[in-house]
């Protein structure tokens, strides 16, 4: 059985990250009951030059749980490390990027091995079965269908009048609607 955690995402890129310890302390809790291992990775930007928070992300895991490993990857290393970790955290971020490497994987790459498998924004819209980006008054991106419905992320925050039926049109599944900042814990 795998544990999913789907998070609505953050109204900037990671604004107020650091006071997220709902999100935080359940991967921390995730990463202590499969191996103290969790890899965090940003698959729709560059984790260092586009990733202004790096240094508040480190510090925040180091400070709650010295005892677990954390590796940081982005789509250069990603696919070295993905099958080596049990706890696989994916950042949000530009969608339409999020998906085009999405893409580039076969879903047993992204489950392989995995207690938990969780996302952020775009990077939970990509363990569901889709989603939607902003970019373009709204474009679905898929995502790999480990969980059997679509996600909108920033559901307080987008317009969901124009984006649930474009949403639905291009498969009726049922859709969660997450706020930012909200986050829903599932077993698969």
């Amino acid at each position: 059985m795998t544990h999913i955690i789907l998070h609505g995402g953050y109204p900037e890129p990671w604004a107020g990250a650091g006071e997220d310890e709902t999100l935080f302390n359940a991967l921390i809790e995730q990463a202590k009951a499969a191996d103290s291992n969790l890899l965090i990775s940003f698959l729709a930007q560059n984790k260092k030059e586009d990733f202004p928070h790096l240094d508040a992300l480190k510090n925040y895991f180091k400070s709650n749980s010295p005892s677990i490993e954390l590796k940081l990857v982005d789509q250069n290393d990603f696919l070295d490390h993905v099958s080596d970790y049990k706890v696989l955290f994916m950042q949000g971020g530009n969608s339409l990027k999020q998906e085009a490497f999405h893409k580039t994987l076969e879903r047993d790459q992204i489950l392989e091995n995995k207690t938990c498998i969780a996302g952020s924004s775009s990077g939970a819209m990509m363990i569901a079965h889709h989603g939607i980006s902003s970019h373009e008054d709204g474009i679905v991106v898929k995502g790999h269908g480990i969980l059997d419905f679509a996600v909108i992320p920033h559901a307080d925050a987008w317009p969901l009048n124009q984006y649930i039926p474009i949403v639905r049109s291009y498969k009726s599944l049922p859709i969660l609607c997450l706020d930012e900042n909200q986050m829903v814990q599932l077993k698969r």
